[in-house]
């Protein structure tokens, strides 16, 4: 008898290269469907329709597609009691680090200063600075965040991170480097107050939607630099034109946003000192992740735990 695993995916390439590598990561006992069914036990998907959970009595987990999940938890047919699961890693760390750093060593090497003096044909040179003389901080210290967060301590930058739960502390790495751990809402301030840099890695949830609001930028440092690659309903938008437009924040290097793909018409697009991407700072690698949600539901079937559980009151 086979365990049927319906894969639905918006994009028709990423859906049959989710197929592909599921068939290869699995047992030929999972058969692998492209339509709802009745008798269906798993769902890997992106994005499913508002009713897709109603045609799949029998469904026993769900694995996003992705490292988000707030296009499944808020999906009107989604069972309560069902299991979500979200990737965790699957090669979306490397890709997610080296964007961060890039946007880091921007700030570090003075870039923005130099093109924009390069527009008024202006030869300036100025001091250089070392790793260690820039703060940077990382709001959502989960497995992206960490390492995030870990690689920039490691090169010597110094390094705070941000978490819900409430209780400070220093994270201690090899060479001697470390990592300030900032905890609960009570030290929010005290966190943002000392970035230079932000870099905001954090799920989007009730409790964290426009939480990079008019306080929290006047809460940093004047000229400080924003990196959104989490999700663009961190930041009010609003606020932040407004911070960009005093000088507040000098700078925002957007992947994310609220609505995507980001209208022609919007302001962020020629907003000074924002640069943009069209959310490409970690794609999905669709064969470490096909291996990850293989190894997910083959734990299941042995009723074994299985890592990635989304805590459906927290939103991740």
């Amino acid at each position: 008898m086979t365990t049927r695993i319906l894969v639905s995916h918006t994009d028709a390439g990423a859906q049959k290269r989710w197929e592909r590598a599921l068939r290869a990561a699995l047992p030929a006992t999972f058969d692998i469907v492209d339509t709802p069914d009745p008798e269906v036990r798993h769902l890997v998907t992106w994005t499913p329709a508002d009713d897709l959970f109603n045609a799949l009595p029998a469904l026993q987990t769900c694995f996003s597609a992705a490292a988000g999940v707030d296009h499944l938890i808020d999906n009107p047919s989604l069972p309560p009691a069902l299991p979500v699961y979200r990737l965790l890693d699957a090669g979306m760390a490397e890709q997610m680090v080296r964007y961060c750093r890039h946007e880091v060593e921007r700030r570090l090497m003075r870039k923005a200063v130099y093109e924009d003096q390069q527009q008024q044909a202006q030869w300036i040179e100025h001091a250089a600075r070392a790793p260690a003389e820039l703060s940077v901080g990382v709001f959502g210290f989960g497995v992206l965040g960490k390492a995030v967060a870990t690689a920039l301590a490691e090169e010597g930058y110094q390094v705070a991170a941000f978490r819900r739960q409430p209780q400070d502390e220093t994270l201690a790495l090899d060479g001697g480097r470390s990592i300030d751990v900032f905890g609960g809402p009570d030290r929010w301030a005290a966190f943002l107050q000392r970035c230079e840099v932000l870099i905001l890695l954090a799920p989007l949830t009730p409790a964290t939607e426009h939480i990079i609001d008019a306080q929290a930028l006047a809460d940093l440092p004047a000229g400080a630099a924003l990196v959104n690659v989490g999700r663009g309903g961190l930041i009010d938008t609003d606020a932040l034109l407004a911070a960009l437009a005093s000088g507040q924040v000098s700078s925002a290097s957007l992947d994310v946003f609220e609505h995507e793909p980001l209208p022609a018409d919007h302001p962020l697009w020629h907003a000074p000192g924002v640069r943009l991407t069209p959310h490409v700072s970690a794609l999905t690698l669709v064969e470490p992740a096909a291996r990850q949600v293989a190894e997910g539901i083959l734990a299941f079937e042995a009723g074994q735990p299985v890592p990635g559980r989304v805590e459906r009151s927290a939103g991740y």
